[in-house]
């Protein structure tokens, strides 16, 4: 299976945000000096300057950026290319390159745009090093998830380092609504689970490790709720879980049926008499 991990030396990658594997437009970036003493204006500042501006003049939608006295930072799409990474000076800790005037290239500095159409969203790097988002240390969702379940598990994904704790909460709740499309019954997860087990084969280990991480069983916590004894080891075995939940129950399924969907019709006429002659 290819290498699909985020990379400067590739022009498609699973996006750091959305998880999708798709193309990336690359952009190398520029600045030049502010004008005189003045301050990088950040989006809380720019902020405060339309307020301003609206309630000074009613009814008009101002521009802080067309005030500026200085040239804008820029930022050079490389289209499909990849960026030409340099080694910089370790030592003396250089990073710019002067162009021309008071404008600077940022030479081991680059963003990359995911051009999925729901995400669109971009990272930064410097040289090889992926600076944001951070990257993830868990696995991809299972692609064979539910839409709404996939955002959880990356919205869980995307806070587990600051926050390990909101992500097991997260995915606690990923599970029970897991269980909830595979027994098409809103119960609780202890009993779905059970359902897994005796009635779908869902193997017996997952129980008990769901038991032993307080998912279900008498101590279990909430769905949804924080809990303090939780950590980021805790968040890593829950999003293995979750995957292999839906490894068993959905992709070995889907897979079983592709796999049957593929022989001979005269095979699967076959199967089907001997099938219908068995008990049940």
């Amino acid at each position: 299976m290819p290498d699909r991990s985020p990379s400067t030396t590739k022009g498609a990658f699973h996006c750091p945000h959305c998880g999708v594997y798709a193309k990336q437009r690359w952009m190398e970036v520029g600045g030049c000096y502010l004008h005189g003493d003045e301050l990088p204006q950040t989006s809380s500042v720019l902020a405060g300057k339309v307020y301003k501006a609206m309630t000074t003049n009613p009814g008009e939608t101002p521009n802080p950026l067309q005030q500026q006295k200085h040239s804008k930072p820029t930022m050079h799409w490389r289209g499909p290319q990849t960026p030409k990474v340099k080694r910089r000076n370790t030592t003396s800790g250089e990073l710019p390159m002067k162009l021309s005037g008071n404008v600077w290239a940022v030479s081991s500095v680059f963003l990359s745009e995911c051009t999925y159409e729901d995400c669109r969203k971009i990272s930064v790097w410097l040289d090889e090093r992926l600076l944001f988002p951070e990257k993830s240390t868990v696995s991809a969702p299972n692609p064979d998830l539910s839409d709404e379940l996939k955002a959880d598990y990356l919205e869980a994904a995307s806070i587990v380092s600051q926050s390990p704790r909101g992500a097991a909460a997260l995915l606690r709740l990923c599970i029970q609504k897991l269980c909830n499309e595979l027994t098409e019954k809103k119960d609780t997860i202890d009993k779905n689970i059970q359902r897994l087990v005796d009635e779908h084969g869902l193997d017996i280990e997952v129980q008990t490790s769901l038991d032993a991480i307080r998912v279900i069983g008498n101590e279990s916590v909430h769905p949804g709720e924080l809990n303090m004894q939780d950590n980021h080891d805790t968040a890593v075995v829950l999003f293995d879980l979750v995957n292999f939940i839906a490894q068993q129950m959905l992709t070995a399924k889907r897979k079983r049926k592709e796999f049957q969907d593929n022989l001979p019709a005269s095979v699967r006429a076959k199967i089907e008499r001997r099938n219908a002659k068995q008990p049940i």
